[in-house]
């Protein structure tokens, strides 16, 4: 009785909360289908908050790649979870789970970070056909804001990419309720299990001056340019880069 009690609680304060977000309308049947099946479910997956969709008014949106579900799958705690419907977003580093429970109502649920390991995206449009994103919190000296990092290759130097977005409250004709800002990256080294934020070619070369020379050089023949540097592009350099180690 005291976790449904809890539970009525939260959902009422979400949908009170934030002048970011839109008060739905959420049918009374809704919200008893919700109540009634939560505890049927896998509570290590259904683990988070029950997610409120931004003002549909505001300019663009805060999701990694757009506004749509993607497939994907979530690892917890040793358990694989596939078939899944998922959003990035990428304004509150938040992982969006689209479910549907067994009357067929769906849902839409904020995963708790602090439970998951790490989880895969389909991206459309993208050099990978999955994408893996990994939680921080598992990566020692980590005090950077990104929730997860994009890793880009296995090996024992691995580079990570980590996505941002940010919500500006201007508010013109052309945005009458603000924007939401591009996506802004950034380039991440996992090297001998600490985790370095990488700002541009000279910095790092700096990790390699025993290797600065042939660095440079996959640089120039590959006509790389760091600040435009896309994944496919990183991916061969971080193989590279472990082959000068082997």
């Amino acid at each position: 009785m005291s976790k449904y009690i809890l539970f009525l609680f939260f959902f009422s304060s979400l949908i009170l909360s934030g002048e970011l977000y839109t008060q739905n309308d959420i049918s009374n049947n809704v919200l008893r289908d919700c109540i009634e099946n939560y505890y049927g479910e896998n509570d290590l997956l259904i683990n988070g908050n029950i997610y409120i969709p931004t003002n549909p008014k505001i300019s663009g949106h805060q999701f990694y790649l757009n506004n749509e579900y993607l497939r994907g799958k979530v690892f917890i705690k040793g358990q694989t979870f596939d078939n899944l419907l998922l959003k990035y977003d990428i304004v509150h580093d938040d992982i969006i789970l689209l479910h549907k429970n067994k009357t067929g109502s769906r849902i839409e649920i904020i995963l708790s970070n602090k439970l998951i390991d790490s989880f895969y995206l389909s991206a459309k449009n993208s050099n990978f056909y999955y994408e893996h994103f990994i939680n921080t919190n598992l990566i020692r000296n980590n005090d950077f804001s990104n929730k997860y990092l994009k890793s880009i290759n296995i090996g024992k130097i691995k580079f990570l990419i980590g996505y941002k977005k940010k919500y500006f409250a201007t508010y013109t004709d052309v945005n009458p309720s603000g924007l939401f800002s591009k996506n802004t990256k950034t380039i991440y080294m996992l090297k001998d299990k600490t985790l370095y934020k990488i700002k541009n070619k000279k910095n790092l070369i700096s990790f390699f001056k025993e290797h600065k020379t042939e660095i440079k050089h996959f640089f120039k023949k590959n006509k790389i340019k760091f600040k435009k540097i896309n994944d496919n592009q990183l991916l061969q350099l971080s193989k590279y880069i472990n082959n000068l180690y082997k």
